[in-house]
């Protein structure tokens, strides 16, 4: 990992452009593909950057870094302050970006390799924070930006469940439309109010789930077998339509 003075990336930034901006920071991309994120210096990136361990954590990040998860490989400061870092561009769409009709079975193409990293970070004490669909990036494959709000947790296993459950999430929420929060969970199920989001999209995109769902549960589980007899009461023909 790189540490260096601000001023040293000055002249790249005179050939780059700007290609995001949030609560914290922008982010500028240069000619050789490489991302230059440089904080604000509003309160919220005061609360961020101010902090005592924020280098380390930095450090930390980029020393994890692996095929999904991006963190950066330069750090930048001034007068001992973190005041950005650089990581690689990467050439994906956000997943808020992803047409509606994407199958099911494409956002799953490269659920192996999302399983695998997401496992590697957990094991090295890594809790994903504001992680949401315009920092996760797709193009075939998953890729996961802006880590520079997560933090590092004791308990690896816990850390594994709550990192796959928000990115399991955020990837039902770009099919059906609905909220993280509001869709099924697997030990927390709504029934109710899952078919009632579902009936409102693609038909095959929920079958296609429940067959994905069907795959990680017990042939005879319950709400498995409730949601089933609601989709067959679906009009195929009046529900195959979108939201947007």
């Amino acid at each position: 990992m790189e540490i260096i003075e601000i001023e040293k990336v000055m002249p790249y930034l005179i050939n780059s452009f700007p290609i995001g901006m949030g609560m914290t920071a922008i982010c500028f991309k240069n000619i050789d593909n490489v991302v230059i994120k440089i904080f604000k210096k509003n309160d919220e990136a005061k609360l961020l950057v101010d902090k005592d361990d924020f280098l380390d954590r930095l450090t930390n990040i980029g020393r994890i870094s692996n095929s999904t998860f991006i963190g950066p490989d330069t750090i930048l400061v001034h007068n001992d302050k973190v005041v950005g870092y650089l990581y690689p561009y990467i050439n994906a769409k956000v997943l808020a970006k992803i047409p509606k009709s994407t199958r099911l079975s494409t956002l799953f193409g490269n659920y192996e390799i999302l399983l695998k990293d997401t496992k590697e970070i957990s094991d090295e004490h890594l809790r994903l924070y504001d992680v949401h669909n315009r920092n996760i990036l797709f193009n075939g494959k998953y890729y996961v930006i802006d880590l520079d709000k997560s933090n590092f947790m004791e308990n690896v296993e816990f850390n594994f469940i709550e990192n796959m459950s928000v990115l399991f999430n955020n990837i039902l929420w770009q099919i059906y439309g609905t909220k993280p929060w509001e869709l099924v969970r697997f030990m927390d199920y709504n029934v109710e109010k899952f078919v009632g989001k579902m009936s409102k999209c693609d038909i095959e995109s929920i079958k296609e789930f429940v067959k994905l769902l069907s795959d990680r549960c017990e042939e005879d589980d319950p709400t498995i077998m409730t949601v089933k007899k609601k989709i067959k009461g679906i009009n195929e023909y009046n529900s195959y339509y979108k939201l947007y």
